[in-house]
């Protein structure tokens, strides 16, 4: 999301045991929600990479933060499970929690201004504020019951969403009405969609479970599905990262966490996709940002563990080393003044340079 960070244990072992029963309740409903609060683990993120510690602060520990955009440098938000929202008006240093009026997971959030932005997540939930956040006004879809799992937009009119049923929908009426986009996509859990892209004003990705790849070159009006290397309805891509128009990466993995992470890379703007060998043992991977041509991240965890993890390249994503390891896992992340932003599951928040 080149364009597009984080949140005593006193019998560690009882609690390993909880966290492994803990994620595989989730089975039942196939992860399709926004991840569900986590309980929280005693290695703080900031004694595995070493950042600075006068980022975050005001951020609670019990909140899972989900989602993370900045306007500019010095104005950022923040979306999480339980309506969690927070603002920062100093680039990340200080956080202020917001009202959403809602107790539903917010999965994504995107501004179009410093003022107008929206919030989605479960039960159709799409949330918009035209006052910095202050207040925030629910759009309705109907009688739609999926979760929203993205939220991207071209301009201040134009904007799309995906959810975890394979539907992708439109607005041109800065988020008033929502229609929905025909894209051969089987509605449905088994193809669900969790990521949204554009590289330009006109040539979008979306990626989803099943190893499903679509590509738009008229801003979302038709798509065309790619093909890719990876198969299997817990197999889910989460995030895009475009260097040029040619060169792009999406990450991915098992949603139940059972299974290594992949991370995919296309040459020729996703003509074929191919998949990048990584060091083994990440089990889901949620982000990928470039801050160069050269120098990118890849963040994630390992699901029943609740732990994170955030793999490094400096030769444009041909070999990637494991920076950090044993904390809360990591959601998504947002590039702001050459330094990553990363939010996460107990309040995690990094900053990655």
């Amino acid at each position: 999301m080149v364009l597009k960070k984080y949140k005593k244990i006193i019998m560690r072992n009882i609690i390993f045991i909880f966290s492994l029963l803990f994620a595989f309740s989730l089975l039942s409903c196939e992860k399709e929600k926004c991840p569900t609060p986590q309980p929280p683990i005693d290695n703080p993120i900031d004694s595995i990479i070493p950042i600075d510690s006068s980022f975050g602060n005001g951020l609670d520990s019990l909140d899972d933060l989900l989602d993370v955009f900045y306007v500019n440098s010095s104005i950022g938000y923040i979306s999480g499970a339980k309506g969690v929202l927070y603002k920062t008006t100093d680039g990340g240093h200080n956080f202020t929690k917001l009202n959403s009026g809602v107790t539903v997971g917010l999965c994504s959030i995107w501004f179009t201004s410093a003022s107008t932005g929206f919030t989605v997540g479960d039960n159709a939930t799409i949330l918009k504020t035209t006052d910095g956040g202050l207040t925030w006004q629910q759009k309705t879809l109907g009688s739609a019951s999926f979760h929203v799992r993205d939220v991207y937009f071209l301009n201040s009119n134009r904007g799309f969403i995906v959810s975890n049923s394979g539907i992708l929908m439109v607005t041109k009426d800065g988020g008033n009405t929502w229609q929905k986009v025909t894209t051969g996509i089987t509605e449905g859990l088994p193809d669900g969609l969790y990521a949204i892209q554009f590289i330009d004003s006109t040539t979008g990705y979306v990626g989803g479970k099943n190893g499903i790849i679509i590509k738009t070159i008229d801003a979302g009006n038709t798509w065309n599905r790619q093909s890719t290397p990876i198969s299997g309805g817990r197999n889910a891509l989460n995030d895009f990262a475009f260097l040029d128009a040619q060169n792009g990466f999406i990450c991915g993995g098992d949603v139940y966490g059972t299974a290594n992470s992949f991370l995919l890379k296309t040459t020729n703007g996703g003509g074929s996709w191919t998949q990048v060998s990584q060091p083994a043992g990440v089990s889901y991977l949620t982000d990928v940002e470039f801050i160069n041509a050269n120098k990118g991240y890849v963040m994630g965890g390992n699901v029943p563990n609740n732990t994170s993890t955030v793999l490094q390249t400096n030769d444009g994503g041909q070999t990637w080393s494991i920076l950090s390891s044993n904390t809360s896992r990591l959601s998504h992340a947002d590039l702001v003044d050459g330094k990553i932003h990363v939010v996460g599951y107990n309040g995690s928040y990094i900053v990655l340079q």
